[in-house]
């Protein structure tokens, strides 16, 4: 079965059933579309549908790319020509997770849990199409497990610079948060 987008020359359709077919469009085409369908190379048929072809979607930057194993950090991925009212996740190895399109150059998405630390693949989905960056993976590293802090004590005028020990305190990025807490018991 022929079928044309926007006045180019028919493409065969592979059928999916009996309520669907599938088309590839071929290049060279750009803008708004309009689908004509019809059998055998016989006249075809306008069906006042249409289809935009628009710039592609692409990566230009995503951080952090290292995050700890059990997830929750968030992952922001800077590029161009991400569109509104689309679905769009990201993809860690082979775990999906919901993104949110923040502008038309940002995205949004949690890191996913994750049971074995290491480098996965990633990607991004934007309506059901696959973005990637070239050579971009993430880290997964361990959770860190934190005994201790010295001095345990300082001036309340701050600028006091204190060590965190402990165990798997191994990645790219790192910060310390100082918060308000009851007193220790002395």
């Amino acid at each position: 079965m022929p079928r044309r987008f926007g006045g180019g020359p028919a493409v065969s359709a592979v059928f999916l059933g009996d309520t669907k077919l599938r088309c590839m469009i071929a290049p060279g085409l750009s803008g708004n579309l309009s689908v004509d369908v019809g059998y055998n190379n016989d006249t075809l048929t306008a069906t006042g549908l249409a289809v935009t072809l628009e710039p592609a979607a692409l990566v230009d930057a995503v951080y952090p790319l290292v995050a700890g194993a059990a997830g929750g950090t968030t992952l922001t991925v800077q590029g161009r020509n991400f569109r509104g009212n689309v679905d769009a996740a990201c993809v860690f190895g082979d775990v999906e997770t919901v993104a949110t399109l923040v502008s038309n150059n940002t995205i949004t998405c949690g890191v996913p849990y994750t049971r074995r630390p290491g480098v996965v693949s990633f990607s991004v989905l934007i309506s059901d199409v696959e973005i990637r960056q070239p050579d971009v993976t993430f880290r997964y590293v361990p959770q860190p497990e934190i005994s201790g802090v010295s001095p345990e004590f300082g001036p309340e005028s701050g600028n006091t610079l204190v060590t965190v020990f402990g165990a798997h305190l191994t990645g790219f990025y790192a910060d310390c948060l100082f918060a308000s807490a009851p007193p220790v018991p002395g």
